[in-house]
């Protein structure tokens, strides 16, 4: 059995993401879909599904999972508006990759398809992804 990737996101932010920081993220965070968040450690900014709100924020890291963005293994059913806000967050150039924690959408062996699963399966071991603001 492998650490899932919101334990293994979490873990890899305490120890990369200085305290103070802060990290912008769509939605408040919850526990199937992002990592988990230390709120005393780092300012949270929650934007919405809104480029202008992150562009006002402008926080020093950006996290969005498979549930937020269009990022295997995404959902059968993602709202418009998420496919909308991923589409802008990359043409917009703000953020950089810093850092993916993925593993295969996978039960029992069995290998899904990454481009359009249950959300019930991606629970499991969503993609979760750090980007950090350019300088």
């Amino acid at each position: 059995m492998k650490e899932n990737t919101r334990t293994l996101a979490g873990e890899w932010i305490k120890k990369n993401i200085p305290a103070g920081a802060a990290i912008g993220v769509t939605e408040v965070p919850w526990q199937f879909q992002l990592p988990p968040l230390d709120e005393e450690r780092y300012q949270l900014k929650v934007t919405g599904y809104n480029l202008e709100n992150l562009e006002t924020m402008l926080p020093d890291y950006f996290i969005i999972s498979s549930f937020q963005g269009n990022i295997a293994p995404i959902p059968e059913q993602m709202p418009g508006e998420r496919n909308l806000f991923w589409l802008e967050f990359e043409k917009s150039g703000k953020y950089q990759a810093l850092a993916f924690f993925r593993q295969p959408l996978s039960f029992a062996g069995i290998v899904f398809n990454q481009n359009s699963a249950s959300e019930d399966l991606i629970y499991l071991n969503p993609t979760i992804a750090v980007f950090e603001k350019r300088k």
